[in-house]
Formats: structure tokens, sequence, C-alpha cells
């Protein structure tokens, strides 16, 4: 029964998260405008990798995918830690 209520809590927080980053992604000035440049230099990173070996061109997209979702992982855990400090708060102070 307790994971039942773990994998609940993960997939509810993973659902809020993915709500937030599409609100992040719309609303923020600096987000909006770091999503451009990145789609500028998307261009020339692709013209550069193009230049690369079959080889070279896995192990930097293997390092890249890996770093994207190292930090995606990172993100949730702290969300979660920080979700989970807020039900511990709220039972302390006798809400729930």
């Amino acid at each position: 029964m307790e994971q039942f209520y773990t994998n609940l809590i993960e997939n509810t927080i993973f659902q809020l998260l993915d709500k937030k980053l599409k609100e992040i992604k719309i609303n923020n000035p600096e987000i909006v405008k770091l999503n451009s440049k990145k789609a500028k230099n998307k261009q020339a990173l692709s013209r550069i990798m193009d230049k690369l070996s079959p080889q070279d061109w896995s192990a930097l997209d293997d390092y890249l995918s890996t770093n994207n979702y190292l930090e995606s992982l990172l993100l949730s855990d702290i969300y979660k830690s920080g979700f989970m400090d807020c039900i511990k708060l709220l039972k302390a102070v006798n809400i729930i």
C-alpha cells in the first residue's frame, strides 16, 4: 500500500512539474530569450555535429542526453523533497 501512495505522489509531482515547466517556458522572459538563443545555436551545432565521425557524434550525443536526464532527475528529487517537507509541516501543525 505504501508503494501505491509513493507512486501516486511521484506521478502527481511529475504532472505538476510538467505543467509548471510549460507555464515557465511561456511566461518567463529570460527562458523565452534563452530558448530563442538555443534555437539559433542549434543550427551552428548541427553544422559542427555533421563534421564528426559517427563514433564521436554518438559519444557527444550520449553525454548530452545523460547530462539532461541527470538534471531532470535532480530537479524532480528537489521538488519531491520540498513536497514531502510541506506535507510534514502540514502534519506538524495539525492541518492534515
